[in-house]
């Protein structure tokens, strides 16, 4: 990932914050089992004055083409430091996420993360539990 692989940004006055995030993420690298993820840099028009998130995607030329992670917002108070750790978290989130979809048992994948949260409810009270020896 480097600054010529953010997409587009679009806002037509991209601003000082901008700046400072696509520099704090433009020298991050990352290359999953021969994967390279890839960072969005973009800001949300649909605010009055938009708020700037990070989206990691891989397996296209651009997002919309192949597999993405959420959009995750950045609040313009943060550290440079901040912003780093947020993409790693990102980019953690996004693996795992495909890691959850990829596991199967039984030809079934068993941790299915887009699973909605009323399904989980109806399943939730079936816990399993070791037999005391």
């Amino acid at each position: 990932m480097n600054t010529s692989e953010l997409e587009g940004y679009t806002s037509t006055k991209p601003g000082e914050w901008f700046t400072r995030v696509q520099r704090a993420i433009a020298p991050i690298t990352c290359n999953v089992l021969g994967k390279e993820l890839k960072i969005r840099l973009d800001q949300d028009m649909r605010l009055e004055y938009g708020r700037l998130y990070i989206q990691i995607y891989f397996d296209g030329q651009t997002p919309e083409e192949g597999i993405r992670g959420r959009k995750w917002f950045l609040s313009q108070y943060m550290t440079e430091d901040e912003i780093i750790k947020t993409v790693y978290a990102a980019i953690e989130a996004c693996v795992k996420h495909e890691v959850m979809k990829a596991f199967k048992y039984t030809g079934t994948i068993v941790f299915n993360p887009n699973v909605s949260i009323n399904a989980l409810l109806e399943i939730s009270d079936r816990t399993v539990y070791r037999k005391e020896e």
